[in-house]
């Protein structure tokens, strides 16, 4: 009878210690997911800042840009393009990088058109975002998937300040 007792005792300890610690585990986990600088929010944060600063270069037409630099320059200065709203702060400041990078001397229209095709060619800003991210926007990921992602990659690599602040 005290041997039935003490495996009864024995199990009903066993069952607390298991499924304490479950519980212990998932609230561990539920708390990683939702502290804010959990890595699932890193990667949406900067798959945000990706898409708008992408959406930025979508807005320029095609047909201003293939007037050339002077063209663009004088289309971004009639829409209040460098006073655009860059939304909330960003993780790494990708958005702001690609405004500056586009409203500088540095970006010659050609190359926002090149941009804006590779885009085009991959579905669009939010299907060429999902591509970047599901290359954990690693630069040797896109370029192993080649196409276009690779070339987007490159074209966007190519500016320092993009590159420090969109990419790992």
């Amino acid at each position: 009878m005290i041997k039935g007792i003490k495996i009864a005792i024995s199990f009903l300890i066993a069952c607390t210690i298991i499924l304490s610690s479950a519980n212990v585990a998932n609230a561990s986990e539920a708390e990683f997911v939702n502290h804010p600088h959990s890595i699932s929010n890193t990667q949406t944060l900067q798959e945000e800042e990706l898409q708008r600063g992408l959406e930025l270069i979508m807005e320029i037409p095609d047909d201003v840009l293939g007037e050339g630099n002077a063209a663009t320059r004088l289309w971004m200065q009639e829409h209040d393009f460098n006073e655009q709203p860059m939304g909330r702060a960003s993780v790494g400041g990708c958005v702001a990088a690609i405004a500056a990078v586009i409203a500088s001397t540095a970006f010659p229209a050609a190359k926002i058109l090149k941009i804006k095709k590779l885009i085009k060619s991959l579905g669009g800003v939010v299907e060429a975002v999902k591509i970047i991210a599901g290359a954990s926007f690693n630069y040797e990921k896109l370029h192993a998937l080649g196409g276009a992602a690779s070339a987007l990659a490159a074209e966007l690599l190519g500016i320092d300040g993009i590159k420090k602040q969109c990419f790992a």
